[in-house]
């Protein structure tokens, strides 16, 4: 977030135009900052495989919606496998998430 506010202030850089870039592990990381700066223009990650986690109860976001955003990875190339809990609400255990989570990442990064 430090590096993309100096960019930001720069005069060679148009901010309307800025581009973040992750690729790998990086990817994870670009990833987290765009979700704090809605004046990014675009954001590409690279090698980026994506695990989605949802409760089927989910009270704030339909399952539908996590499903139409999984489609739409797929479509575009990107390795994407989505879970849903059917008993889980918005605050899906811990417990539960690992038993997804761990088995992803060791498949990930093989």
């Amino acid at each position: 977030m430090v590096a993309v506010d100096f960019l930001r202030r720069q005069p060679f850089v148009d901010s309307k135009r800025m581009v973040l870039y992750g690729y790998s592990r990086g990817a994870i990381v670009a990833s987290m900052v765009a979700t704090r700066d809605p004046q990014l223009a675009a954001v590409v990650l690279g090698r980026a495989a994506i695990l989605v986690l949802h409760g089927g109860q989910d009270e704030r976001i339909p399952v539908r919606q996590a499903e139409l955003f999984s489609e739409k990875i797929k479509a575009s190339g990107v390795s994407v496998t989505l879970r849903i809990f059917p008993g889980a609400r918005h605050g899906i255990p811990i417990d539960e998430q690992y038993r997804e989570i761990y088995p992803f990442l060791e498949h990930a990064f093989r």
